[in-house]
């Protein structure tokens, strides 16, 4: 047997450099074109790949391989391709697939993920998923996720069915352990604490008489959340300051997402998925993400629905969510599969409430109002009690006072979703009652 030493090796093992080029010549498709020559690497070419590619390939936004090739060829091999042109030849120069060979031979993935993206989009988009949420959140009632968005559909004002009033911001509040949304609110208003205090006010009280403002008739079962969890998970916008805590802070434990960090909420930011594919996407007006058909009519033209409509659209849905069946919630609370129960997020908040195992708590509507709805001054006027240029319902008896000795103010809570009423409190030691619009020019 002949001794072909060069021929010697083991896989994962680098072969021995020699002078030929290893394995089969190429054929030529064009006969009449002569071949480039096959550049062999040695050591020192392959410290220069390595520097040319963390030079300008491994960095954010770097160079594609392709493009750092040819810096590389301009770099190490300009005197050669100035012969190779003279000769009217091809040059002697690394061939794009051995440059690619080489940077997957020096390089790991775990290298090239680190340094061509930024941490941030490494812990957002590229890290490993090794565990879920759920798993450090057992109880329903832990941890509430609240966010906002911007809803992909132009509305259109209800006074005059003509004028487009732009784009809702849609709030909305999660359960991180069963899945449920157990609280919604759409606003006029940009991503807010005015808007978001709304949201939280309508997670924390019964659902029954909110639906029936946009012509909903549910019971109290059907939607059985008003409770306030052990920690409300938001992130670092209308929720930092001063006025927020102060109202939040004595209800529940605030926790705040870095920026950029969407995952830390991952629950609630897929309901705004759910919510755009099964109702916004939908809808006539809608943006579709932003994606325009040349020729087709613009979105703000299409638009035909009001904020009460989309709002009815949207609880609609939130009901038929809660009752869907997740596969998930099977591994996280256990009493649905003992109790035979469909695995749907109202089934596992109630089968948890009923055997006690839930972190939330149930407070009295009178210190939610008190606390979340939107506080202003109202003046008491012989006429009613008068909150911008409207007049609600008020006592004879007060009202007579204030004719003879003259108005006075009161504190008074509003509601965004409704005008037909406002809660007022006559002194500090009372309570917010409700008082009706009158009926009157």
């Amino acid at each position: 047997m002949l001794p072909a030493f060069s021929n010697c090796g083991a896989a994962g093992k680098s072969r021995i450099k020699h002078e030929i080029k290893l394995g089969n010549s190429k054929k030529n498709r064009a006969l009449p074109n002569e071949r480039s020559r096959v550049f062999i690497l040695n050591e020192r070419d392959i410290n220069n790949i390595r520097k040319s590619l963390i030079t300008y390939h491994y960095k954010v936004n770097g160079d594609t391989i392709k493009k750092t090739l040819e810096r590389h060829i301009d770099l190490y091999f300009r005197d050669e391709i100035k012969t190779a042109n003279l000769e009217n030849r091809a040059p002697y120069v690394p061939s794009l697939k051995q440059f690619s060979y080489w940077n997957k031979k020096l390089f790991t993935k775990d290298f090239s993920i680190n340094k061509k993206n930024t941490k941030k989009e490494i812990d957002l988009k590229m890290r490993a998923l090794l565990g879920s949420v759920a798993n450090t959140t057992v109880l329903p009632g832990d941890v509430f996720e609240i966010d906002s968005t911007v809803a992909d559909v132009h509305l259109i004002s209800s006074l005059n069915r003509r004028k487009v009033i732009g784009r809702p911001t849609i709030y909305t509040v999660v359960d991180r352990a069963t899945r449920m949304i157990v609280g919604l609110h759409v606003s006029l208003y940009h991503a807010s604490w005015r808007a978001a205090r709304q949201a939280l006010a309508n997670c924390f009280m019964p659902k029954k008489e909110y639906c029936r403002l946009f012509g909903i008739s549910i019971t109290d079962d059907d939607w059985p959340c008003s409770h306030i969890p052990l920690t409300l998970m938001c992130d670092n916008g209308e929720m930092i300051g001063l006025k927020p805590q102060e109202e939040m802070t004595p209800l529940t434990k605030l926790e705040f997402a870095p920026v950029g960090r969407g995952d830390r909420k991952s629950i609630v930011e897929r309901c705004f998925g759910i919510l755009n594919d099964e109702v916004i996407h939908r809808l006539i007006g809608t943006t579709r993400r932003g994606k325009i058909v040349k020729g087709e009519p613009t979105p703000q033209s299409r638009a035909c629905l009001t904020i009460q409509e989309v709002t009815s659209l949207l609880i609609r849905e939130i009901l038929a969510h809660n009752q869907r069946t997740y596969e998930e919630l099977a591994y996280i609370n256990p009493l649905l599969i003992e109790n035979d129960l469909v695995i749907s997020p109202k089934n596992s908040w109630m089968i948890s409430l009923k055997h006690g195992r839930f972190s939330a708590r149930a407070v009295g509507a009178d210190e939610v109002i008190a606390r979340l709805l939107i506080p202003v001054n109202a003046n008491i006027t012989a006429g009613g009690i008068q909150y911008n240029n409207l007049f609600y319902e008020c006592d004879p008896e007060i009202a007579s006072g204030v004719r003879v000795f003259g108005r006075t103010t009161c504190e008074a809570r509003i509601d965004d979703n409704c005008v037909d009423y406002i809660y007022v409190r006559f002194d500090k030691n009372s309570i917010f009652k409700k008082h009706y619009l009158l009926k009157k020019r």
